[in-house]
């Protein structure tokens, strides 16, 4: 393959299972961590312009009121001057009669419904003398009408711009904290990286185990990291050379008793024979030599060892292998 496999050659099969872990770029593969969860950005805040819109409308009314105008007609105060005018008028009217008929010896004459007449006429005279004072008070409510509306607007405007002041105060705050996260984010990922590349580099140039925490902070999963030390096993010795995968189930090493062979305090009470037929027919062949090299290599004899050897071999080719009796 034309690409460098980073610190270690690698065979293509395993090289090909391991690009899941990495990107390939022009040189070599550069490790990609896992994704990490990062908190989500603050929302951002929303301007609530209601304040403005009651200002629109008030606005509204203040500039479409009609010009002031008073027409007696409509006014409450002037109808009721102008019953007790009128019902004044009348009673004066009568008595004026009354007192002319007296001097007349009872009888109604045209002197007498003249001067009564000059009385009513007075009364009313004295209702429109009422008027421009009505007038003036009816201004005077326009005028207050118009100031009152006035000073809502302004009050409703000094509300409405503390309130922008305060949306302009808490979107500076989110710009600034959604900026800091970000920096936050990138700090973390370029972090992540690195103890990424850290890692993949001394598994791959010692064979080092990584802890469950150190697989967790550098974003790397564990096939990957078992991938990278069973790479470097092989490339030491430590473990046989691949030729291939098998496709049978996975193993789960068993020792439950001796297997007939009789060896020395080495290797005795594991039962060689399930191991190696486990192993000849794993579907990960790799994975599963690993298990038995780091739990127990150090307790076989060098005859069980080969045992082992040649049925992962044997998988690794074929995909299935026949312990030797």
């Amino acid at each position: 393959m034309a690409e460098r496999k980073r610190d270690i050659l690698l065979d293509d099969d395993t090289y090909e299972r391991m690009l899941g872990e990495t990107q390939v770029g022009a040189g070599s593969p550069q490790p990609v961590p896992t994704a990490q969860e990062t908190p989500s950005a603050p929302t951002a805040p929303v301007y609530d312009d209601s304040l403005r819109r009651q200002q629109s409308e008030l606005y509204g009314q203040i500039t479409n009121r009609g010009p002031f105008a008073y027409d007696p007609k409509n006014d409450p105060l002037y109808g009721i001057y102008k019953d007790r005018y009128v019902q004044n008028g009348r009673m004066a009217m009568k008595d004026t009669m009354g007192q002319a008929a007296a001097l007349t010896g009872g009888y109604g004459s045209s002197y007498g419904q003249a001067v009564g007449q000059q009385q009513y006429d007075a009364s009313l005279q004295g209702l429109a003398d009422v008027i421009p004072e009505l007038y003036g008070q009816a201004y005077d409510m326009y005028q207050d009408e118009g100031d009152r509306l006035m000073q809502q607007y302004q009050m409703l405007g000094a509300q409405a711009d503390k309130a922008y002041d305060q949306y302009r105060d808490q979107l500076g705050d989110w710009q600034y904290e959604r900026a800091w996260q970000e920096q936050q984010n990138q700090t973390a990922y370029s972090q992540r990286q690195d103890a990424y590349s850290q890692l993949y580099a001394l598994i791959g140039s010692t064979g080092y185990q990584p802890s469950a925490e150190e697989l967790a902070a550098a974003g790397m999963t564990q096939e990957a990291a078992d991938a990278l030390r069973n790479e470097y096993l092989r490339q030491t010795g430590q473990l046989p050379a691949a030729g291939g995968s098998g496709g049978n189930p996975g193993y789960t090493p068993r020792t439950p008793g001796d297997d007939g062979d009789t060896p020395g305090d080495e290797g005795k009470g594991i039962d060689i024979r399930s191991m190696t037929a486990s192993l000849g027919t794993s579907r990960d062949p790799d994975k599963d030599f690993l298990y038995i090299y780091n739990k127990y290599w150090s307790a076989l004899t060098e005859e069980q060892k080969a045992k082992v050897q040649d049925a992962y071999e044997h998988a690794t080719r074929t995909g299935k292998y026949t312990p030797k009796p």
